[in-house]
């Protein structure tokens, strides 16, 4: 169906021809804008038709055997037309009643979050994003282990964890912690002033959300004395939303 319309249809010098053949394509440009209670016939390809009855706006199909609904004018939203209820039906579950949602793929189970369920974060993977640090300075002295630094864990996995020792004198040692029990490898800085730190790192699994990840100090006699810093947690994807305990 032409859609070429062409608004001056007549001059002096136009021959007749040309006159109606404009004619002709205007009045079938035209045709796309039907409206009615019946169907209009002589129909072609494209073709729109306003349905009164319905209040549907219909459109011809492309062999021009029949009417594709499109709008449903009276409450002003697509006609879904050709969506088989059993579509959703396999998607969801008790899609009818509205109370549950879609289905896991392939599966007959039902994947649903009530408004009172619980995001359980994916697990973290060691790696060199920096999450969270305690980093001040602080001295330890004597040969009781201490709990010096803690960190909230804030997701499960497994986490590379960092700590700066130094020793003024004697051995300075530290520990990482979780919960209270040791997880991580001693480290004993035993040579060296008191600002030349050194940096100890370990990638520690198991970790669950909430844990209390710490770092224990002591030195090898009475006297003897150390400073640890820089108490950092790192894993492979950045992620937020950690909370310092203890700095």
């Amino acid at each position: 169906m032409s859609q070429t319309y062409t608004d001056d249809c007549y001059s002096l010098g136009m021959q007749a021809t040309t006159s109606l053949q404009a004619f002709k394509d205007n009045f079938a440009a035209l045709k796309s804008a039907f409206s009615g209670v019946t169907a209009p016939g002589n129909t072609v390809a494209g073709m729109w038709w306003y349905d009164t009855t319905a209040h549907i706006l219909r459109v011809r199909n492309e062999d021009n055997t029949a009417w594709l609904s499109v709008w449903d004018l009276a409450n002003n939203k697509p006609v879904m037309a050709n969506i088989v209820p059993a579509d959703f039906a396999a998607a969801m579950k008790d899609a009818a009643a509205g109370t549950a949602s879609l289905r896991t793929l392939g599966t007959g189970a039902t994947q649903a979050m009530p408004g009172n369920a619980t995001v359980v974060p994916a697990s973290a993977i060691a790696g060199d994003y920096f999450i969270i640090g305690a980093d001040t300075q602080r001295d330890k002295g004597g040969t009781a282990k201490t709990k010096i630094k803690e960190i909230i864990m804030p997701r499960p996995g497994t986490f590379r964890i960092k700590f700066d020792l130094s020793r003024v004198s004697g051995t300075m040692s530290g520990q990482i912690y979780r919960n209270g029990d040791a997880v991580g490898t001693q480290r004993d800085k035993s040579s060296g002033s008191y600002d030349d730190y050194t940096t100890y790192s370990e990638d520690i699994s198991g970790w669950t959300t909430g844990d209390l990840c710490q770092l224990y100090c002591w030195c090898n006699n009475a006297v003897s004395t150390g400073h640890v810093k820089n108490f950092r947690i790192y894993e492979g994807n950045v992620y937020c939303r950690a909370h310092v305990v203890l700095d």
